[in-house]
C-alpha cells in the first residue's frame, strides 16, 4: 500500500511539474511573438509587376489587429511606379500568410526614345530608335504573400498574384511617322504594367 501511495504522489508531482513547464513554455513563446511586433516596417522589394516597381522601397504600417497599409515606389519598365496596398494577415503580428489588394500607378513618359524598334520602310524591316509616348497606367493589384521571420524585427517574403490594367487598351503612342511592326507593338505592350505578379522582399521592423 505504501508503494502505491508513493507512486501516486510521484506521478502527481510529475504531472504538476510538466504542467508548469508547459505553461512556462507558452508564456515564453507568447513573449517572443510579442517582441516580434513592430509598429512600422521599411524594406526593399523587387519582381515582375511588383506593386511598387521592379526595384523598390516600401513602407508598411499595422492599422488594427491583423490589417496593415503598405506604400512603396520604385523604378519599372514604365518609368517611376507607386503603389498603395491594404493587407490582411492570417496570423497576429504580421506573420504567416497575408492577402492584399490595392492600386498602382506607373508614371509613363511624355517622350521616350526606344532603341532598336523594328519599323517598316517600304518592303523592308529596319531597326531604329523611335520616340514613344508611354501613357500613364493605373492598375488594380491582388496578391498573396508569405512571410518568414529572420530575426526579432526583420522578415522576408514572397508574393504572387495579378495586376489588372484600368487605363484602357492603348498603352503608348508613336511620336513620329515611323511605322512599327506588329511584333514591336506586341513587345512594347508586353512590358507595360499588367499581368502576372511575382516578387520578393525584405523588411526591417522598428522597435515596439
Amino acid at each position: 500500500m505504501k508503494k502505491i501511495i508513493l507512486f501516486i504522489v510521484l506521478a502527481a508531482c510529475s504531472m504538476i511539474t510538466n504542467a508548469q513547464g508547459f505553461e512556462a513554455k507558452k508564456a515564453t513563446e507568447k513573449k517572443v511573438i510579442q517582441s516580434s511586433y513592430s509598429p512600422f516596417y521599411i524594406g526593399t522589394s523587387m519582381g515582375i509587376n511588383n506593386p511598387y516597381g521592379f526595384l523598390a522601397l516600401n513602407f508598411e504600417v499595422p492599422i488594427k489587429n491583423q490589417f496593415t497599409i503598405a506604400h512603396g515606389f520604385g523604378i519599372s519598365t514604365w518609368n517611376t511606379k507607386f503603389g498603395l496596398v491594404a493587407k490582411y494577415y492570417t496570423k497576429p503580428h504580421c506573420l504567416g500568410w497575408a492577402y492584399g489588394m490595392g492600386l498602382t500607378y506607373s508614371r509613363g513618359s511624355a517622350k521616350f526614345n526606344a532603341p532598336n524598334i523594328p519599323t517598316t520602310v517600304g518592303n523592308q524591316v529596319v531597326n531604329k530608335t523611335v520616340p514613344l509616348e508611354l501613357i500613364p497606367q493605373l492598375n488594380l493589384c491582388a496578391n498573396a504573400y508569405k512571410y518568414w521571420r529572420i530575426s526579432t524585427n526583420s522578415r522576408f517574403y514572397l508574393h504572387f498574384g495579378v495586376s489588372i490594367a484600368m487605363s484602357g487598351t492603348n498603352k503608348f503612342n508613336v511620336l513620329s511617322t515611323d511605322k512599327i511592326t506588329d511584333d514591336a507593338k506586341n513587345s512594347i505592350n508586353a512590358i507595360s504594367p499588367g499581368g502576372l505578379s511575382l516578387g520578393l522582399g525584405f523588411q526591417f521592423g522598428s522597435n515596439p
